[in-house]
């Protein structure tokens, strides 16, 4: 599954992974549906101090809210509380804000 675009920086001619809204809507797929949601990691799952792994990423839960992180490096902060906020870090330092509107 596809979750960023990858476009040509005009500065350095060289492809940089840049957010788009198939990416975006992907993400948002992976998280409400993490595939193959398991406790323990598989051979070739992300290495690091996480509490859950699917593939193609893994999530660490810290109080208040869960953090998702992709192969290819996007990390998803996901707070939903009294109301749902994301944030999508993409690697080339572009961030996405997600956020519920309370009236």
């Amino acid at each position: 599954m596809r979750i960023f675009s990858k476009t040509k920086d005009r500065h350095c001619k060289t492809k940089t992974l840049e957010p788009d809204l198939e990416g975006i809507s992907n993400i948002l797929n992976l998280i409400a549906n993490p595939p193959n949601k398991r406790k323990h990691p598989n051979e070739n799952d992300l290495k690091g101090d996480y509490d859950e792994w699917f593939d193609g990423g893994a999530i660490k839960y810290v109080t208040g809210s869960t953090r998702y992180y992709f192969e290819g490096g996007v990390v998803v902060h996901a707070a939903v509380q009294l109301e749902i906020n994301f944030i999508i870090e993409f690697p080339n330092g572009k961030k996405i804000s997600l956020r519920e509107e309370v009236q």
